[in-house]
């Protein structure tokens, strides 16, 4: 059984720098990865190794003290460098220095292998932090039996990658992660952004896999939009995504009993002078990857993942284990006189503020930076800010319940079926320039802390 979602709320932003459909290679010259455990959110992770000592791929280097049975493992084999720490002690990254290819051997996943057993693989290796549990997105509790999992492919974020393309060589392994995960939940959807081309990804047929096709423009690719329309959100209603590349990772893991995490990941954005596609392996540092492909007339923001949602890593910092993309943009660092009242004829604006719809081309690109062109306002949320936000909810009123700490109210309106991607364009067009992602984290941290 197919499903087909449209959408028509969001906006397509006319960012430069989409990657053309071209695939690289790239070495890691430093020898330099990490894991940074501000990607696995809500995990208390201590660490399982010291500095110094030597670790396979797959070795475990940080465990989550709340459940012991979550592991985050490294992704090569070498030393660990260094556990570095912020306030309080937090862990802010292990550093390991790669030295060869060793990798420590797992148990392989066949056809006959059982919910538990797969759970088992998964938790050992690591991999199972890939897995993520909504509401809230967190990491997938493994005593918990979701609704459904969604293998997310449809990612329609600004810049995303084009999985029909990027998943060819991997086909095999993701399609075998695919089965994997189909095991783990009574239901399993494929999520495709049919705004694109699809026949690669249309020719998986495994049983009890349902496709479900999305069109519209951003966020219409978002689990909390497709979720909604097919297996609503609640408190008591849990559903697990995983990306497609983790999904690659599992097949390689099931196939091999290695955990290989080499992907693709797309460089792109419009400080980026040919946007396109490398295979790398996980938790690269940034500057492995940028070097002598942005453009060095200005300072730069590196942005491990989407602009939208991404995390600033900067020139020294690591990638995202499961991001696929890295965006690069200028840093806004201009006041402009007057700019309120300039026709704004080289500028962009959703609204049609500026004169500039009029006079350029609706395919035309536009190479946007971090300015926020004013400062923070009073919190104002006029309709067209609302209609950014794709999930059948109240937004401006959940916000404000949030900000009064209204738990009843946060609750009522809708905090189970969402998360802070799905207002990353509602921020991106107020007009209050308020931080409305960190609102409804807020929110939702506000929740976890009371259950």
């Amino acid at each position: 059984m197919n499903h087909r979602i449209i959408s028509k709320k969001g906006l397509n932003i006319p960012i430069a720098g989409d990657a053309i459909a071209k695939i690289d290679g790239i070495s890691i010259d430093n020898g330099l990865v990490a894991v940074v455990p501000i990607d696995f959110y809500w995990l208390t992770l201590k660490p399982k190794i010291k500095q110094g000592e030597k670790v396979k791929a797959g070795d475990v280097l940080l465990y989550d003290k709340k459940d012991e049975r979550i592991k985050v493992t490294s992704p090569v084999s070498g030393v660990v460098e260094s556990i570095n720490r912020g306030e309080k002690r937090r862990i802010l990254s292990v550093v390991v220095k790669k030295e060869n290819d060793e990798y420590k051997q797992f148990n392989t996943i066949n056809e006959h292998a059982s919910a538990e057993q797969i759970k088992e693989v998964l938790l050992e290796s690591g991999l199972w932090t890939g897995i993520r549990q909504r509401p809230f997105d967190i990491i997938a509790e493994p005593d918990t039996m979701p609704e459904a999992i969604y293998v997310h492919t449809s990612d329609t974020s600004p810049l995303a990658q084009d999985y029909n393309f990027t998943l060819q060589n991997d086909f095999e392994y993701f399609v075998k992660g695919v089965e994997v995960l189909s095991k783990l939940a009574t239901k399993t959807y494929l999520t495709i952004n049919a705004n694109r081309k699809y026949d690669l990804l249309d020719k998986i047929n495994i049983e009890g896999v349902e496709k479900v096709f999305v069109k519209g423009p951003h966020p219409a690719g978002n689990i909390s939009t497709i979720a909604q329309k097919i297996t609503p959100i609640n408190k008591d209603n849990k559903i697990w995504y995983v990306k497609p590349w983790t999904t690659v990772f599992i097949g390689r893991l099931a196939l091999t009993g290695r955990l290989d995490m080499t992907k693709i990941v797309g460089l792109v954005g419009p400080e980026v002078k040919r946007p396109m596609y490398y295979r790398i392996g996980a938790g690269f540092m940034m500057k492995d990857l940028v070097k002598d492909k942005i453009n060095d007339e200005y300072e730069t923001r590196i942005i491990s993942g989407s602009v939208l949602t991404g995390r600033n890593a900067g020139i020294d910092g690591f990638d995202g284990i499961y991001n696929d993309m890295v965006s690069v943009i200028k840093e806004g660092k201009y006041e402009e006189f007057m700019g309120w009242v300039m026709p704004g004829l080289k500028k962009y604006s959703p609204s049609r503020m500026f004169f500039s719809w009029l006079l350029h081309s609706k395919k035309r690109k536009y190479s946007f930076d971090t300015n926020f062109h004013g400062e923070e306002r009073p919190f104002v949320i006029p309709e067209i800010s609302e209609k950014y936000v794709a999930v059948d909810i109240l937004p401006s009123f959940l916000l404000k319940s949030i900000i009064a700490e209204d738990f009843n109210m946060i609750e009522k309106l809708g905090i189970y079926e969402v998360v802070p991607e799905d207002f990353a364009l509602m921020e991106y067009a107020c007009v209050s320039k308020i931080n409305i992602q960190e609102i409804v984290t807020k929110g939702i941290e506000l929740i976890l802390k009371d259950n």
